[in-house]
């Protein structure tokens, strides 16, 4: 049964299983796929992935897909001067004043899957960012953060997860 607590370090030719953390060089991977990986963990590796290189430095990735339900908002922030004559002026409020906050489900997820997702917030801890690719139409690899998340275990083998993802600049 996987654990978000008891991460293994990789070992070659170990037969791992499809969203499994290891740590390798101090840092979390999960398995793409399922059986013996002779390749050691990397960034931008082909059989792992949790470590992408983002604007030239190594950032933790989250890889995971979300269900289909997803609601992405937008707020963009505005400083507004209105005038006697019913006239209005706006002006963006700042650099990055269009931010996104995405809320997302992971639905019918396995234990292994399940248990990586959470491991991978938990580790954050609401403060670290990571890079994360929104569902379409926005599809480019954004900075965000993860306020909060929920697990509900439906039933055996079958785990729901909601998370909020919000946009950061850094």
């Amino acid at each position: 049964m996987p654990s978000i607590y008891n991460i293994p370090t990789w070992i070659n030719s170990t037969a791992y299983r499809k969203n499994e953390a290891v740590i390798y060089n101090n840092k979390f991977y999960y398995s793409l796929i399922n059986g013996n990986l002779n390749i050691a963990p990397a960034t931008n590796s082909i059989n792992w992935a949790g470590v992408v290189s983002y604007n030239g430095s190594d950032k933790p990735n989250f890889i995971w897909s979300p269900s289909y339900n997803a609601t992405i908002n937008q707020e963009p922030k505005v400083k507004t001067i209105k005038f006697g004559d019913g006239y209005e002026q706006r002006i963006p409020d700042g650099i990055n004043n269009n931010l996104v906050r995405a809320d997302l489900s992971f639905d019918k997820r396995d234990a292994y899957e399940a248990a990586a997702i959470i491991h991978f917030l938990t580790l954050r801890k609401a403060a670290e960012s990571f890079v994360f690719s929104l569902p379409e139409p926005y599809t480019s690899a954004r900075l965000m953060v993860c306020r909060s998340w929920s697990n509900n275990y439906a039933f055996y083998n079958n785990y729901n997860i909601k998370a909020m993802f919000e946009e950061v600049a850094n």
